[in-house]
């Protein structure tokens, strides 16, 4: 089994150079901003301050606007996946993550703490996050299975071709077949969905399969889960409509990372980009360096949250005083802002803990 991984990652080795140029970085990107249009809908009062039952054009687009979280956090994961598959995972690398996660929690919780907007059991809670909220929240459960990777990579190198394909059907109709249409079931464990979603990107990188490595029939699938998820969450608001439900329960084929469509708009997401001609560009892998640092800045904590889409955007003040049009530039550009904002300070951290570092 050592002999077939060691041909299969010299045979992949083009492929992951051209992979490693701008394809997946840009993907990183335009993920980030979904994520934080996300964001801007779910955490910011603005879902739930739309009527029951409302089916408009201002609904619609909110709702539309803020579907693709869960599914971006699903093509975020399998990019971990792909490229750690065949890397060793190191402690600097272990390190970089956790530091990344402490400066801004410790710096942001600081800064609430001096303006009296945050509380000192807050600012302890915010420290424990990475134990108190595994299986509760993206950060903590990322990090824990960024723990699992070396017992991970060893289970894929024991796995032959065969065998790792009956593991990952098998994953799936567990999570994302019962844990959608199995009412009340509770398979779902995040750290347990991560994983899967890491040896599903390692088996797409180890055994790619040939419809995968085309651009035009992965951009027809890309296409078609997109047409797929809006179809289902137009389908869910009109029968909300009539029923008169909270507009929440549009979301449930996307609400959850295993929901069956938050999973086929995240996996096409990933074959698409992974097919995406983008020559190697400094400028796109360096703001690329950056998301996890914005995910980090933009939704830490809930203080920070009240402060982005509350006190400074007023999110559910524009739903109610702006028209479509309107509404659709002003959240469009608070999530382009946002991104900017939190970009640019993660990248100062960057560079200053670069000089601080020894050579």
């Amino acid at each position: 089994m050592n002999g077939i991984m060691k041909s299969k990652m010299t045979a992949d080795s083009t492929r992951q150079a051209t992979a490693r140029q701008s394809n997946l970085e840009l993907m990183r990107i335009v993920l980030m901003l979904v994520i934080i249009a996300h964001h801007l809908v779910v955490n910011s009062g603005l879902i739930d301050a739309i009527a029951p039952g409302a089916f408009d054009a201002k609904t619609l687009f909110v709702v539309l606007f803020g579907m693709w979280g869960k599914a971006a956090i699903n093509a975020f994961v399998m990019i971990t996946g792909y490229f750690m598959c065949t890397s060793q995972l190191t402690r600097r690398k272990m390190l970089k993550l956790l530091g990344t996660f402490y400066f801004w929690e410790i710096t942001c919780d600081l800064l609430f703490i001096f303006a009296g907007r945050m509380s000192i059991n807050e600012c302890v809670m915010g420290l424990l996050y990475p134990i108190t909220s595994i299986n509760k929240g993206f950060t903590a459960s990322f990090l824990f299975m960024y723990l699992l990777i070396p017992f991970m990579n060893g289970m894929i190198e024991a796995l032959d071709k065969c065998t790792m394909k009956r593991l990952l059907v098998l994953l799936a109709f567990v999570f994302v077949v019962v844990g959608t249409f199995v009412p009340s079931s509770a398979v779902f464990s995040e750290v347990g969905w991560y994983v899967f979603l890491y040896i599903l990107a390692a088996y797409i990188r180890l055994y790619p399969p040939e419809w995968g490595a085309s651009y035009s029939r992965t951009a027809i699938a890309f296409v078609c889960g997109i047409v797929a998820s809006v179809f289902s969450i137009v389908i869910l608001l009109l029968l909300g409509a009539r029923l008169g439900w909270p507009v929440t329960r549009a979301y449930y084929l996307m609400i959850d990372s295993n929901k069956l469509m938050a999973f086929i708009a995240g996996v096409t997401c990933f074959l698409f980009f992974l097919n995406v001609n983008v020559k190697s560009s400094r400028g796109i892998n360096l703001v690329a360096s950056s998301t996890f640092g914005v995910l980090l800045i933009h939704s830490g904590s809930n203080a920070v949250r009240r402060l982005i889409w509350g006190d400074l955007l007023n999110v559910v003040n524009a739903w109610g005083s702006m028209d479509l049009m309107q509404l659709a530039l002003y959240c469009c550009f608070a999530v382009g802002l946002v991104f900017i904002v939190c970009s640019c300070m993660e990248l100062i951290r960057q560079v200053l803990f670069r000089r601080l570092s020894p050579a």
